[in-house]
């Protein structure tokens, strides 16, 4: 992905995309959902909201903001929840994300780039009334920020176009 995207793709990139927020835990496999969230012809990424997860909300963050800037991507990165509601944290899987989340390839991820203030409930309720109808979220990570976003802003349920999410537990809680 790191190549050109090749000849064409940005008259692919022309009307009829889906205005999209994804919300991340990156880890290694969100990394690659970012990335072909901005590759895609058929999305437009309106901001980019990061979650624990896959590793910690600073680090996923953090991963988010290098990913951002490595590649040249136009949405806002916002910070979220760093941890659940009503459970204790989970461990963290750094025996299949690593320490850094990105499976420990490079030497330093050390971004030049911040989050934005807005917190990404703050950022998903805003976007999603001031867009109503318009805006699908896809969640690949814990669906934490999307809750304290309802919590935030109980209309969104009506407004949001649609909400996409990567999720289940097999034997979770010993079943």
């Amino acid at each position: 992905l790191a190549a050109s995207p090749g000849a064409g793709f940005a008259e692919r990139r022309g009307g009829g995309r889906k205005r999209v927020i994804l919300d991340v835990d990156p880890g290694i496999d969100d990394a690659v959902a970012l990335l072909f969230a901005h590759y895609s012809p058929a999305i437009d990424l309106v901001g980019i909201t990061t979650v624990f997860g896959n590793t910690s909300l600073e680090k996923g963050t953090r991963n988010s903001l290098y990913i951002k800037e490595k590649f040249g991507i136009a949405a806002n990165v916002y910070a979220g929840a760093a941890a659940p509601l009503y459970r204790p944290p989970p461990r963290i899987p750094t025996f299949v994300h690593g320490q850094d989340g990105l499976g420990d390839v490079e030497p330093r991820i050390a971004p030049s780039i911040e989050a934005s203030r807005l917190s990404a409930p703050e950022f998903i309720a805003r976007t999603i009334l001031d867009n109503p109808g318009e805006i699908t979220v896809i969640s690949v990570g814990p669906f934490t920020n999307l809750m304290l976003a309802r919590l935030l802003a109980p209309e969104i349920v009506g407004k949001v176009r649609e909400i996409v999410v990567m999720g289940g537990a097999a034997g979770f809680a010993g079943e």
